[in-house]
């Protein structure tokens, strides 16, 4: 178990680095400005994090574990026997739910203004979303490898996301609508099917 103080400072960088985040691109956070911010010294910082990528990896792992801590909640409420329709609901709500607890951070997700950020955010929630198929079975049932559906979930799901919301779509309306796209996509020859790929 780490010691209070560690644990200390890096949520504190962690904090810096949101609150940056919120005002300004990942591109343009400099590690020296994030350490002034924070109050930490550059010497400090290297010892808990290689640079920026690390530091901001470790905040998505926060997020990442308040969505599978939200998840887990509503699979042991509602779906104890991991029916599949309900695990990919779940999995969409907690996706839902992230959006709106960290609309800042979603909003700078641009890949024309922020790629940096955008293409880490992906990458890292590529393989975690692919660690939840593979660990609730939500595997494509072999007409899609587990890869492939990993990116359709992670890239589908914020392109669905980020139109509604540019066209100013009210949030009730874009989760009842990623529910209905999770809904036909399980009933779906992409979950059920057990055929390969044509």
């Amino acid at each position: 178990m780490e010691d209070r103080r560690i644990v200390k400072t890096k949520a504190n960088l962690k904090q810096t680095l949101c609150n940056m985040l919120a005002r300004m691109p990942f591109d343009r956070i400099r590690v020296t400005d994030l350490c002034k911010e924070a109050n930490t010294s550059r010497i400090t910082f290297y010892t808990y994090y290689d640079d920026k990528y690390e530091l901001l990896d470790a905040v998505f792992e926060d997020m990442f574990q308040e969505m599978k801590s939200a998840f887990l909640e509503l699979q042991l409420k509602e779906n104890p026997a991991n029916d599949l329709r309900l695990t990919c609901r779940h999995l969409v709500m907690t996706l839902v739910r992230q959006h709106r607890e960290y609309p800042w951070f979603f909003r700078r997700l641009n890949v024309q203004d922020n790629m940096d950020l955008s293409l880490s955010y992906y990458s890292y929630m590529l393989n975690k979303i692919e660690e939840f198929e593979i660990e609730y079975h939500i595997d494509g049932r072999h007409a899609y490898d587990t890869r492939q559906l990993s990116a359709f979930l992670t890239l589908g799901f914020w392109g669905y996301y980020t139109a509604s919301m540019k066209e100013k779509k009210p949030e009730d309306q874009i989760a009842e609508g990623a529910l209905e796209l999770v809904d036909e996509l399980v009933s779906s020859a992409v979950i059920t099917d057990s055929g390969t790929k044509s």
